[in-house]
């Protein structure tokens, strides 16, 4: 019996070795959804912390957090077709 269960053992540490990162990331996903299930039962504060601004973005404290990542994503895209086209041309 100790021998089977050394050998399970063996094989679950050899599985964390070789998936560590997955399993954490894992781990982290849940964790995080669970504090925000048990959080938003709590009815905190409705009060929302300053946003801090993105370096170069003439961007309204008011917009969300998409809005402000569709923004950067679509510079971006201008940018990298802006550069790609004069590269070709």
């Amino acid at each position: 019996m100790a021998v089977a269960l050394d050998a399970v053992w063996v094989r679950v540490k050899n599985v964390c070795k070789q998936n560590g990162l997955l399993i954490l990331s894992v781990l982290a996903v849940i964790i995080g959804c669970l504090l925000g299930f048990f959080l938003r039962a709590r009815h905190l504060s409705e009060q929302h912390p300053p946003v801090s601004r993105f370096h170069g973005a003439e961007l309204d404290g008011e917009m969300a957090v998409e809005q402000r990542v569709s923004c950067l994503l679509g510079r971006g895209i201008r940018l990298l077709l802006s550069q790609g086209s004069a590269a070709c041309c």
